[in-house]
């Protein structure tokens, strides 16, 4: 049965009723032990699929609470609607220098994101008058979707550098009465203060484990559509939650043959992997010592160890490239194989392979909806900077590439711009 350990001395069990809730700024950094290999049938329902890992992750939860929460939460947000969908380009004509690969959106909506995932059923697995917290965007955004009436969500972020269409969505939120938001430049440091005083509050980031069940379950669907026997799954740094998803979904016996994770040259993470000393945030140093457990099988205590374990090993392969190529990559998927990347997916799509084991594919994990950055694509596409941002750039895009803009997009058309306040801690007193 699964268990939980810390992984600085891979002894001290923690009850699974807190390792699951646990996030960056927590003392103990868990993970799940003895974990059995599943079998799944390739006619198995998302809600069956889920229901199955929610069993494994959480054995002492009870079990009919556990369905309630996953069918009332994969009916509200996804109904029949696939945990992933994969995509198979035409090479017929494309003379491409590195093996060829597929991607698989984690599903098949252009109204959704992997957010959207990753919170699936955290609400109502949660305590109803649960308050959450959190510093992410995108979560902010699918969690302030999907709470339940009596739950509150109190959000921090950092609006510089955000897409237009997510302040939008931000903005929209703000018109929710359990939802309240603020900005603060350094909303890590602002939710520790805040949860130091509420210790009752939940944080809710990338590291939380019960974000990461869904993304396993969106593995599963993944695999059983591959045609080879197994998959290389190629995965942006930036989400590195879905890494050690994909690491979990290993372990419990699908068929991952390795996980590579492509890593922006210039950036804090390629530094540190690179033994450089650097500056990393809580969720990511978190998530990188967690993964160097896993594959070390030993305790995990210093930033040397972690650097180590994860250049030692041979499952996770973390490949540095250049930003610099992502307009001419987003070009050459959407010329060439008539499909739209926005720039995480086309930066990852960088770090395929050039030789790949027989009997194995590449698969791209596309997880950010493009409609989130649609000027990058554009930039991509046309070459030029022309300043055409949010709502103005999905329609040119419409036009360029055809695809009817998300309904979620269209109806934040009508949504106006409101001024978010500055986190102040003495609010919360």
């Amino acid at each position: 049965m699964t268990k939980y350990i810390n992984v600085t001395d891979l002894t001290t069990v923690i009850p699974a009723a807190n390792a699951v809730w646990q996030a960056a700024n927590t003392q103990q950094v868990s993970i799940p032990t003895d974990l059995a290999p599943l079998t799944f049938e390739q006619d198995l329902t998302p809600v069956a699929v889920l229901q199955k890992l929610y069993t494994e992750f959480l054995p002492d939860l009870d079990q009919a609470h556990t369905t309630t929460a996953v069918e009332t939460a994969t009916q509200a947000i996804f109904k029949d609607k696939a945990l992933s969908q994969f995509v198979t380009p035409d090479y017929t004509e494309v003379d491409h220098p590195q093996t060829q690969f597929n991607f698989s959106e984690l599903f098949n909506s252009p109204t959704m994101t992997s957010a959207d995932l990753a919170t699936l059923a955290i609400t109502h697995l949660a305590a109803t008058t649960q308050t959450f917290v959190a510093t992410d965007p995108e979560l902010l955004i699918s969690l302030g979707q999907t709470l339940l009436a009596d739950q509150k969500l109190i959000g921090i972020y950092d609006e510089r550098q955000l897409p237009t269409i997510l302040k939008t969505e931000l903005a929209e939120l703000q018109d929710h009465d359990n939802v309240a938001l603020y900005l603060d430049d350094q909303p890590t440091v602002a939710a520790n203060h805040l949860l130091t005083s509420h210790p009752e509050y939940r944080l809710i980031d990338q590291t939380v484990l019960l974000t990461q069940i869904p993304l396993i379950a969106a593995l599963v669907n993944l695999t059983n559509q591959a045609q080879a026997d197994a998959v290389n799954l190629v995965i942006p740094g930036t989400k590195l939650n879905a890494v050690l998803a994909a690491l979990y979904a290993r372990q419990l016996g699908l068929p991952i043959a390795k996980i590579i994770v492509a890593v922006a040259a210039e950036s804090d993470l390629a530094a540190f992997i690179n033994g450089e000393a650097t500056e990393l945030t809580p969720e990511i140093k978190v998530n990188l010592q967690r993964l160097a457990a896993l594959v070390a099988d030993k305790p995990i205590n210093t930033d040397a160890e972690i650097v180590t374990a994860l250049q030692q090993t041979d499952i996770l392969d973390f490949v540095p490239v250049d930003r610099t190529e992502v307009a001419a990559e987003i070009r050459f998927l959407q010329t060439k194989l008539d499909y739209t990347a926005g720039l995480e997916t086309a930066l990852t799509t960088l770090a395929v392979p050039e030789v790949t084991a027989t009997a194995t594919e590449n698969v791209v994990l596309a997880l950010i909806d493009p409609y989130v950055t649609p000027e990058t694509i554009l930039r991509g596409l046309t070459g030029r900077n022309d300043g055409k941002t949010g709502f103005e750039a999905v329609q040119i895009l419409r036009q360029i590439v055809g695809a009817k803009p998300a309904r979620l997009i269209t109806h934040l058309k009508g949504v106006k711009a409101v001024e978010t306040p500055k986190f102040a801690e003495q609010d919360f007193k």
